[in-house]
């Protein structure tokens, strides 16, 4: 039976420490990925993307680390796991903070 690697595509450390209570042995991946929602983007829609689109990101990241060694055998034994959490209050989607003062508005 081929092991399953599992990559978290999440520098969030509340995901980690979810994984870790259910006993999931994993590797983190960094990924870059816009974090702005477009204009008329509903906010389900919104997070949605951003999960996918660090997902993606992920793939491609393992991909381009593992190139030479990559092929359809081991590509099937790789799970990357994007995903992503975002607030919203009286119907508006709000972003990260960029510093302290932000974050108390």
């Amino acid at each position: 039976m081929k092991q399953i690697n599992m990559y978290l595509a999440s520098q969030s450390p509340r995901r980690r420490e979810l994984l870790t209570q259910i006993g999931v042995e994993f590797s983190v991946l960094s990924v870059d990925v816009e974090e702005q929602q477009q204009v008329g983007e509903l906010a389900p829609d919104y997070v949605s993307r951003r999960a996918r689109d660090k997902a993606q990101a992920g793939v491609a990241a393992l991909i381009e680390s593992h190139a030479t060694q990559v092929n359809m055998n081991t590509a099937a034994k790789n799970v990357v796991l994007g995903a992503d959490t975002i607030v919203v209050y009286a119907g508006q989607v709000l972003e990260k903070p960029v510093d302290e003062a932000d974050s108390i508005r």
